[in-house]
């Protein structure tokens, strides 16, 4: 799993602990998907997507942590998230 966070979306200026992944974090204006002409026109499978797996593996794991020190990063062009991360289920 790819977890994918644009560093637009992690402006100190927009975000209060912008390093930090907060599930319940309001969006304000992010661009995960683009704008206007250039909006990703598979935005909605996407997020359907994400938003089942997260309620099935929270259901089936609620207790699910990630183990601390265990994460490795991948930054790339057009990647951010990790090339690793170990959790305790």
């Amino acid at each position: 799993m790819y977890l994918l966070l644009g560093s637009a979306n992690r402006d100190e200026r927009e975000y209060e602990n912008p390093d930090h992944f907060i599930a319940d974090r309001s969006a304000r204006r992010h661009v995960f998907f683009g704008a206007g002409a250039h909006i990703c026109l598979g935005q909605h499978l996407a997020r359907l997507e994400a938003r089942v797996f997260l309620e099935e593996f929270l259901q089936r794991f609620p207790s699910a942590q990630v183990i601390e020190g265990s994460q490795r990063r991948i930054l790339t062009a057009t990647v951010r998230g990790f090339s690793h991360l170990e959790l305790e289920l």
